[in-house]
């Protein structure tokens, strides 16, 4: 339907032959323009641990052996992938991002145009482009959600095909692609949900008979869906790991994900989605735009109902735990310019009567690339002047994400093959400068400040594993964000580390943090006593045994 109403409106004839692929050409430069800048910004948090669960993937330990995390194992993967052809550096993982950036965008052309037309996708392609790269959603930094979206949209994708030509394995493939994105990220169970719910609306259009057609492309979809997950359970359990990503995944996720209550998540909901809008105003505007116009959109006729359960879904997808932190909501950003660009095309369908060509053409396509552009030049500070430091600075405040890395070149330079260092924070990024492994599975100290059953035996559990290993190196972080502690915290860990650091470790570096020119003290004779800022991270070396 979408290509018939494009045909009579005349796109085609007006810009002539192949012109959608050259205007798609234009929007993907677009999109790495805005993130080659930023190559070599520092790895934040989720960026650490994915990165240094990598290196050990790459090294052949399996996942949840050396390192623990509710994360499902999928990105792990990913990263494995990506430094494997990139290169085991921020810039290469970065490099990573804007490929699968690149493919996702194609990916939204391709919903778009067979949603509503190859105008609504390209316009769409040329919104997500701008958005996945605003400083809100923390998108030039590879976290997770990223890679969820790539595999979940050409699943997508594939439904849309499959429906079309009613060709089974095209469901399996599309579910496969669905599992793939759930496997990434548990969040990305919200889509594997979309297209579960619309093969049933499928059923129901059809007088409500779940025929054997439709039961064996439900069963298809499914079967591709589980498949990633049944997978990684059984690849888990020969590894020998099996028993710690339950533990992780299931129990540990579940009271994770019942510590914050309905009332702090809508204030964390309100104060994320305000910031996200005003980063790129125009684009949310045009967005719900595309919503209220969508019973107009003629192109889309045949698929109004699915863009907007995927809208839904979508939301959906960035609610798991009620947490809402800003790179959730790059879930919700394929939805959002599906529905900008069914706006314009929807604008151009109302304006199709006209004999004027350019009312009937020119003002829909200004209109998008004003908004398009506009919100791209809002953008330029970000994104095309600032240094890697600023822009770390400005998506995460004063966290030490910049300074980490220094951290890790340092522990690197001095450390020998095979040495252990303990980072007491959360802060995994530095074992993957570092080269080193962890002297514990416990890459975040969040879980143990957590007012959850498991933290009194967790931070027992990291005690003992640092103990055991005698690392070469502790790093101290003192620093809010790197503990999250709250009036129910157990300080234990804290009071165990400053007893158990004096009795074996000397400090032979010091990091002050501050928002803009961070200090640096390498020379032990130098080191100020106390720290002259709130924040800070100290290093410490192992004493050499006494000679006897």
């Amino acid at each position: 339907m979408g290509q018939e109403v494009q045909e009579v409106m005349g796109w085609p004839k007006l810009l002539g032959r192949h012109w959608e692929y050259w205007v798609l050409g234009f929007v993907l430069a677009l999109g790495v323009g805005l993130r080659l800048h930023l190559l070599d910004v520092s790895l934040e948090r989720d960026e650490g641990e994915y990165a240094y669960a990598g290196q050990l993937l790459l090294q052949g330990v399996p996942p949840y052996e050396l390192a623990h995390n509710m994360k499902l194992p999928g990105i792990y993967m990913v990263y494995a992938i990506v430094m494997a052809v990139f290169g085991e550096t921020a810039r290469g993982i970065h490099l990573g991002l804007l490929v699968a950036n690149a493919c996702t965008t194609g990916f939204i052309f391709l919903v778009g145009r067979r949603l509503s037309g190859p105008v609504a996708g390209l316009v769409a392609a040329g919104c997500f482009s701008v958005l996945s790269s605003t400083y809100a959603v923390q998108g030039v930094f590879a976290n997770a959600e990223h890679f969820v979206i790539l595999p979940a949209l050409a699943g997508v994708w594939l439904l849309l095909l499959a429906r079309s030509s009613g060709r089974s394995l095209q469901f399996f493939w599309s579910g496969l692609l669905l599992g793939t994105g759930f496997v990434i990220k548990q969040h990305g169970i919200a889509f594997v949900a979309f297209a579960a719910v619309v093969l049933a609306i499928d059923a129901a259009r059809m007088g409500g008979a779940w025929n054997r057609s439709w039961s064996r492309r439900f069963a298809l979809l499914a079967l591709g869906a589980c498949l990633p997950y049944a997978a990684i359970v059984l690849a888990l359990y020969l590894a020998g790991t099996l028993e710690n990503f339950w533990f992780w995944t299931v129990h540990y996720a579940m009271e994770y994900g019942g510590l914050t209550s309905i009332e702090t998540g809508w204030r964390l909901f309100h104060l994320r989605s305000g910031n996200i809008y005003e980063a790129t105003p125009m684009l949310w505007w045009l967005s719900a735009l595309g919503l209220v116009l969508l019973p107009w959109n003629r192109g889309a006729a045949s698929h109004r109902l699915t863009l907007l359960l995927f809208c839904i879904f979508s939301v959906m997808s960035i609610c798991p735990g009620l947490y809402f932190r800003p790179h959730y909501f790059v879930l919700l950003l394929p939805a959002a310019s599906l529905l900008a660009g069914s706006a314009i095309e929807t604008l151009a369908g109302l304006l199709s009567a006209e004999r004027v060509r350019t009312v009937r053409y020119v003002i829909p396509v200004v209109i998008a690339l004003l908004f398009i552009g506009g919100s791209a030049w809002e953008q330029r500070e970000f994104n095309l002047k600032a240094s890697p430091f600023l822009a770390s600075r400005v998506a995460f405040d004063l966290n030490p994400f910049p300074e980490a890395e220094k951290v890790g070149e340092y522990l690197r330079r001095h450390s020998e093959k095979g040495d252990r260092i303990a980072v007491v924070g959360s802060e995994p990024e530095i074992y993957f400068y570092a080269r080193q492994r962890s002297a514990t599975r416990y890459l975040y100290t969040y879980p143990l400040m957590e007012a959850q059953v498991y933290a009194g035996k967790m931070q027992r559990e990291m005690i003992q594993e640092i103990e055991a290993a005698a690392p070469a190196f502790l790093v101290f972080v003192n620093m809010r964000s790197s503990w999250l502690l709250n009036e129910r915290s157990d300080l234990s860990i804290m009071e165990w580390f400053h007893t158990y650091q004096e009795s074996s470790y000397d400090q032979v570096g010091l990091v002050e943090i501050e928002l803009l020119h961070s200090a640096f003290h390498w020379a032990p004779a130098e080191l100020p006593s106390p720290p002259r800022t709130l924040s800070w991270i100290s290093i410490f070396k192992r004493r050499a045994p006494a000679a006897e």
